[in-house]
Formats: structure tokens, C-alpha cells, sequence
């Protein structure tokens, strides 16, 4: 388990790499964040959801620095940062505390808890429930079964947005060799304001998430979708 990121450096993904204008402060600051265009578009089913590429990812799963966000950007907009093993990292000592590389309960599901994103000049850890679909990951549904446990998962996460003032999302990843499989992700998105009043080792703020998961697993049981999020 990584608690603190020992070796932050560029995040490596086979994923589409689109440049953004997320921030203006003077002139425009091009940004970059992982998005996938088949989740683009869907519609926003929940109060809290937001769209893919409403935000960028300052780390990763694995608590890397992704480098999207250069320090000086983070600067600009008022907000600090940290040094891991002399490099600048985009959370600070106290709150990078509060990821760490593993996953733990959350509700009926497991939750990575690794990435903090930025969104609107304001940072939020961003807790995420994955459900993978197709051949490439043993004892996985087809997609249609994932879909369906996704949707549920949602509706907690929305509840859990909620009681936090964050948000939701949901995306879908595709595995280029795999043209069925890739994973589903519900990501909660928990102002990291909210997390540091809350907790201020990993152990206080994992119980946190998973009593909040509790509290509103229930959500899940009671939501029927009345369409699809693709």
C-alpha cells in the first residue's frame, strides 16, 4: 500500500490525451486530461453527475503526479503543493495523506482510492468503483451486466455527492485489443476541503468513505434506470 506517493512521475496511458482551455487566468492554460469519447455525450442522469472532462487528473491510481497540472499553473489559482523526494507534487503533505494505492470497501463494492482531480480551481479526492466487463478480466459480465451494476453504483455515489457538496461521474473504458471488454468507472468526486475537516490521517478518512458508503448503499437497491449512460 502506498500512502504517500514515493516516486511521482508522468502518467503513462494508452489513452486519448485531448488539450484542453480549462483555465483562464490571463492568457488561456491548456490543460490536458484523459477522456473517453464514447462517454462523452451521454446524459446526465443524476443531480450531481457531471460529464467526462469536466475535470483533470492531478494523480493517478497508483498516486503518481500526473504532470497535467504544472506547479506554477497551481500557483496562479491560489492553490499549494507539495515536494515528494525533492519533485513538486500537486497535493500537499496533508493531503496526500489522505489517497493511498489499494482499494477498500465501499458499500457492495471496492474503491480505488489514489486520484485527486481539479476541477473549477478547486481540488477533490475522487474515489472510484470499477466494474470491468468482457474476457479480458476473469469472472467478469458482459457488458450489459456491468452496465447494470454501474447504474447502481451511481446512485449511491450520488447520494454520496450529495451529503459532501461533490459530484459524480461516470465513464466507460475500452480495451483497444478487446472490442467487448474494458471497464466502467463511477467516480465520486469529494471536495478535498471537506476530506481535511474530516480526517487527518488515511486511517480516520478510509473509515469515513467506507461509513458514508453505508450510509447510502441503500440508494443502490432503489434505483431503476430508465436508460442508458452510453
Amino acid at each position: 500500500m502506498l500512502r504517500a506517493p514515493k516516486n511521482p512521475k508522468q502518467l503513462n496511458t494508452s489513452a486519448t490525451l485531448v488539450t484542453i482551455g480549462l483555465l483562464t487566468i490571463g492568457a488561456h492554460t491548456m490543460i490536458q486530461y484523459k477522456t473517453n469519447p464514447r462517454t462523452s455525450d451521454q446524459p446526465l442522469s443524476f443531480s450531481r453527475q457531471i460529464k467526462p472532462g469536466s475535470y483533470v487528473f492531478l494523480t493517478s491510481g497508483t498516486c503518481e503526479a500526473t504532470n497535467h497540472v504544472s506547479h506554477e499553473t497551481l500557483q496562479r489559482i491560489g492553490l499549494k503543493t507539495g515536494i515528494v523526494n525533492g519533485d513538486h507534487y500537486p497535493l500537499t503533505e496533508s493531503e496526500m495523506q489522505l489517497i493511498g494505492e489499494e482499494y477498500i470497501p465501499f458499500g457492495r463494492q471496492m474503491a480505488m482510492i489514489g486520484y485527486a482531480v481539479l476541477m473549477n480551481g478547486r481540488k477533490y479526492l475522487a474515489p472510484t468503483i470499477e466494474v470491468p466487463f468482457g474476457t479480458h478480466t476473469p469472472g467478469a459480465g458482459n457488458y450489459l451486466e456491468a452496465q447494470t451494476e454501474a447504474h447502481q453504483s451511481m446512485a449511491m455515489a450520488n447520494a454520496v455527492a450529495e451529503a459532501v457538496g461533490g459530484y459524480c461521474c461516470y465513464t466507460e473504458e475500452w480495451i483497444a485489443s478487446h472490442a467487448m471488454g474494458g471497464v466502467i468507472c463511477c467516480e465520486i468526486l469529494i471536495p478535498i476541503d471537506y476530506a481535511l475537516e474530516k480526517a487527518t490521517t488515511y486511517e480516520e478518512w478510509t473509515a469515513h468513505l467506507s461509513g458514508l458508503a453505508k450510509q447510502f448503499e441503500n440508494a443502490s437497491e432503489s434505483y431503476t434506470p430508465t436508460h442508458t449512460m452510453h
